[in-house]
């Protein structure tokens, strides 16, 4: 996978919930596409996942499923399900990027989260 610098932001914080830095590998899939990438930050409602793969774009509000490979209990893949609620393309010295914002579903923290390992992945 291809290195990419991580951003930095001058936007008001307008978030629920803190978030922490995180620097972990992930595939985003809409059931169809399956975009590799890296989860950037995380907190209890959501995740900021960042990918090279400019196409294709998934939509706002598409639902998707988020795998986390290898980082679960006993080495599993944590998967996680959401839906994406802004997508940015963002260019930077490794070339353009493309950053999804994704919401938990249901909110991770309720014990209710999808941490089962995934067993046919992509």
């Amino acid at each position: 996978m291809t290195a990419f610098a991580p951003r930095s932001s001058t936007r008001t914080n307008r978030r629920k919930q803190p978030r922490v830095d995180v620097d972990a590998p992930a595939r985003l899939s809409d059931g169809t596409a399956v975009l590799t990438g890296k989860i950037e930050n995380i907190s209890l409602g959501g995740v900021s996942f960042i990918t090279p793969q400019i196409d294709p774009e998934l939509a706002a509000g598409t639902a998707v499923t988020l795998v986390a490979p290898s980082v679960g209990d006993d080495g599993a893949d944590l998967e996680t399900k959401g839906r994406i609620i802004r997508t940015d393309v963002l260019c930077d010295a490794s070339g353009e990027v493309r950053c999804y914002a994704l919401a938990f579903d249901p909110p991770a923290g309720d014990g209710a989260a999808q941490d089962a390992p995934a067993a046919d992945a992509p």
